[in-house]
């Protein structure tokens, strides 16, 4: 996936809050996060983060709040 923006995300009590793979010329901006944790879905083979980023290139994350949550 290539030239998108993902923005003005609220989210909680999840695994993952947003994943991309092999995104290209990308912005995420303006989330807010709450108990993004191991806690949930503990089956699902996935890491642990509010934002989860493989394979991307050309990116920006900006203006990420977070509260007990995974980091990026």
């Amino acid at each position: 996936m290539k030239n998108f923006v993902v923005a003005n995300i609220t989210g909680s009590d999840c695994r993952q809050l947003i994943h991309v793979e092999n995104g290209k010329h990308f912005v995420i901006r303006n989330i807010k996060a709450r108990n993004i944790t191991p806690d949930f879905s503990k089956k699902a083979g996935i890491d642990n983060a509010t934002v989860a980023i493989y394979g991307c290139d050309n990116f920006v994350i900006d203006n990420i709040e977070m509260i007990n949550s995974a980091g990026c």
